[in-house]
């Protein structure tokens, strides 16, 4: 009970302090304010954002990832480039409703100080977006797969806060056009690889090459 208590006096305290965003960006002092607004102490507030801002930043984000896989959970028969669309879509849908408070999120986790926080919260919403794909690699494709979606998320994100059409179509679409040179790179990996498949061991003519050919026994 006192841990649901917590939880949701988070969860108001993100709402306020992302309305707060509007007036005062995302600082020390807009929190103090937003927990201030809800009737918070300081002590209940260093508890419920050890790390601060940026605590509150990271907690938007894992809500984001919820409500990504949730969309992919509900969404059956997608092929991967539909799957990973959605991922990222659904995702900036959700964070979007707050898209001043966006801006001044992705300036706080680009600080120095703050990079390896930002590169946590990133790879958290590649992995959980895979594993909801349902890949089970464990090779080097793992981590490939996964920075690969973490850069179209980040290029997606950045042309949307500069997007003003309607409905951010422009933003869609430009996501559309980043998954489809995703796919027609890894279609050309593939077919290199069939193609190394068909060509002839280089090693023993190079060694031919090398010491010259050696008579039949």
């Amino acid at each position: 009970m006192e841990n649901q208590t917590k939880k949701n006096k988070k969860s108001e305290l993100l709402f306020v302090l992302l309305d707060e965003a509007l007036f005062g960006g995302l600082s020390a002092a807009s929190l103090r304010k937003a927990a201030a607004n809800i009737g918070l102490s300081k002590g209940e507030t260093e508890i419920i954002a050890p790390n601060g801002v940026i605590s509150m930043i990271d907690y938007w984000f894992s809500l984001a990832d919820n409500a990504m896989v949730a969309s992919l959970s509900a969404s059956n028969g997608l092929k991967i480039r539909q799957k990973a669309t959605l991922a990222i879509r659904s995702r900036l849908e959700f964070l979007r409703q707050h898209k001043e408070a966006l801006r001044h999120s992705i300036v706080q986790l680009a600080l120095p100080h703050n990079a390896r926080r930002g590169v946590e919260i990133g790879y958290r919403f590649a992995d959980a977006a895979w594993r909801a794909f349902g890949d089970t690699s464990t090779d080097f494709n793992y981590y490939s797969k996964r920075t690969i979606l973490l850069g179209v998320d980040l290029a997606t994100a950045t042309f949307f806060l500069g997007d003003d059409s309607r409905d951010n179509q422009d933003t869609w679409a430009f996501l559309d056009r980043r998954i489809e040179n995703i796919m027609q790179f890894e279609k050309a990996k593939a077919k290199l690889r069939k193609l190394k498949e068909k060509l002839p061991d280089p090693i023993p003519f190079i060694s031919k090459l090398r010491f010259g050919a050696r008579p039949l026994p």
